[in-house]
C-alpha cells in the first residue's frame, strides 16, 4: 500500500512542471488563453493529490513503524526467557552492589 502511494504522489507531483511547460509554451507564447482555466485545474488537482497520498503514505509508515519498534521491543523477551535464572544471577549481583554503594558528591 505503501508503494503505491509513493507512486501516485510522485507522478502527481510531475503534473506541475508539465503545466508550467503548457503555460509558457501554449498559453503565453501562442495567446491561447482558453487553456488557463484547465491547466488551473490541472495544477490543484495534482496538489490535493499530492498533499492527500502524502498524508496517506506518512500515516501508513507510521503505522508500520510502531509495528516494528513493537517486535524489536517484544524479540528481546522472546530470547532470553529460555535462559536460566542462574546464568543471569552473576550479573544481577553486580548490579544489586552497584546500587548499594553511596554516591560520593563533593559539596562546594
Amino acid at each position: 500500500m505503501g508503494l503505491g502511494l509513493m507512486i501516485v504522489n510522485r507522478l502527481s507531483g510531475l503534473v506541475l512542471p508539465t503545466t508550467t511547460k503548457y503555460f509558457v509554451d501554449d498559453v503565453i507564447g501562442q495567446g491561447r488563453w482558453e487553456l488557463l482555466p484547465r491547466l488551473a485545474m490541472a495544477a490543484g488537482g495534482a496538489t490535493i493529490v499530492d498533499a492527500a497520498t502524502a498524508f496517506a503514505n506518512s500515516q501508513v509508515l507510521g503505522v508500520a513503524a510502531q509495528r516494528a519498534i513493537t517486535a524489536v521491543r517484544i524479540d528481546p523477551v522472546n530470547c532470553t526467557s529460555p535462559v536460566p535464572t542462574r546464568f543471569l544471577m552473576p550479573s544481577a549481583s553486580v548490579m544489586m552492589r552497584e546500587m548499594r554503594m553511596p554516591l560520593f558528591v563533593e559539596s562546594k
